[in-house]
């Protein structure tokens, strides 16, 4: 068998009682739009990192939790 790379774009999880299936090919909510896009262009910077860096350096920058946003007026 070949071997290949692979990005996955996380999509959270699903609610209770609901099949990971059903979360995967659901459309996305309005209120998920900016975290899809978010996600999305995560994932294009890792594809372009692994073709011009190679896995490893991909892994290290990509393969994080994001931080969640604070609120600067606070």
């Amino acid at each position: 068998t070949a071997e290949f790379g692979r990005v996955r774009v996380g999509i959270g999880r699903p609610e209770p009682g609901e099949a990971a299936a059903e979360r995967v090919l659901a459309e996305a909510v309005p209120e998920e739009s900016v975290a899809l896009a978010d996600a999305v262009a995560r994932a294009a910077g890792a594809v372009c990192c692994i073709i011009l860096e190679g896995p490893g350096p991909a892994m290290n920058r990509y393969n994080v939790r994001p931080r969640p946003a604070t609120d600067a007026s606070a």
